[in-house]
């Protein structure tokens, strides 16, 4: 609860159990849950919360930078509590999404873009989603 509090009074939010609830099921969720995943979760524990807030929850935390969307080629719309960077493994087949944490190809791309120097072009933030199947 602490750290979730934290995340929150960080970006400027209140502390709300409603936002604890739709964080916390973020931070506990071993895959990228879309939205009616989320909505299935918290309110299985909280059915008090309705659904408008919990995708209004979802809006704000991507906002204010606390989560961010994560897109599936089939345009499907998920959630990930990593910040720190890294790259999707995405399986279409079974529409996996794992985390891919590689710091040799993150500085080969950041060395790439230097290299580059794409004029009127700052390199801010690398989002990466390999496309495969897992066997």
């Amino acid at each position: 609860m602490c750290d979730i509090g934290n995340r929150l009074k960080n970006k400027g939010l209140r502390v709300t159990p409603q936002r604890v609830a739709v964080l916390s099921t973020l931070l506990n969720s071993k895959s990228h849950p879309d939205a009616d995943q989320i909505v299935r979760v918290v309110r299985n524990e909280h059915s008090n919360i309705s659904v408008g807030t919990i995708y209004h929850i979802l809006d704000n935390l991507v906002q204010k930078g606390i989560i961010k969307k994560v897109q599936t080629n089939k345009n499907v719309v998920r959630y990930d509590a990593i910040l720190d960077t890294h790259f999707h493994l995405y399986s279409v087949q079974d529409n996996r999404i794992d985390d891919y944490f590689d710091e040799e190809l993150l500085m080969m791309i950041k060395s790439h873009f230097d290299k580059k120097g794409i004029r009127g072009f700052e390199l801010n933030d690398i989002s990466l989603q390999l496309i495969g199947d897992f066997k």
